[in-house]
Parts: structure tokens; C-alpha cells; sequence
């Protein structure tokens, strides 16, 4: 029996192959990632909506905590344009009638 020899040829269609898989490989571990990082966030912005809408009820049930959580709330939002979704911080507090 004879020794087969392996051409460079083998060799090279061996190693393309090898690098293709791995280029799979790559691109699903990848996928895998985002997609961990999409429901990751997603999960973080439903928490934030929902504590949100707590707080809104709150403030409207009760006006000590309003008054708390519109101070707060005034010295979180920076932005113009955030600050302008919420009108009760550039409200002026009515004045008692005299």
C-alpha cells in the first residue's frame, strides 16, 4: 500500500472551509449577542414606563408627593425638549386668593 499524499491544494481548500465555518460561527455568536442586548434593554425600558406610570398615579392621588416629585423631576430633565413634556414644571404654583 502507498502513502496518498495531500496537495497544497487540499490543504488550502481544507483551510477555506475551516475559515468559512469560523466566519458562521462569528456571525451567530454575534447575532446571539445583540439579540441579548435588544431584550436586555427592552426589559430595561418596560421597568422605566412602568415605574413612570406608577409615579404618575401617585402624583395624582397625592399632592405632597407631586410636589416632591415635580421638584425632582425638574432638576433631572436638563433638556428643553424633555422639560416640555412635563408642563406642570414651568407652571407657576397658583397664589392664594386674597
Amino acid at each position: 500500500m502507498g502513502k496518498r499524499l495531500i496537495t497544497e491544494a487540499q490543504i488550502a481548500e481544507a483551510k477555506k472551509a475551516a475559515d468559512q465555518k469560523l466566519a458562521v460561527y462569528r456571525d451567530l455568536k454575534a447575532q446571539r449577542s445583540n439579540a441579548a442586548r435588544r431584550d436586555k434593554k427592552k426589559r430595561d425600558d418596560r421597568r422605566k414606563v412602568l415605574a413612570g406610570a406608577c409615579a404618575l398615579s401617585l402624583m395624582q392621588a397625592d399632592k405632597d408627593f407631586a410636589a416632591l416629585f415635580t421638584a425632582r423631576l425638574g432638576g433631572f430633565l436638563t433638556r428643553p425638549d424633555e422639560r416640555a413634556i412635563f408642563p406642570e414644571l414651568t407652571q407657576r404654583p397658583e397664589q392664594p386668593k386674597e
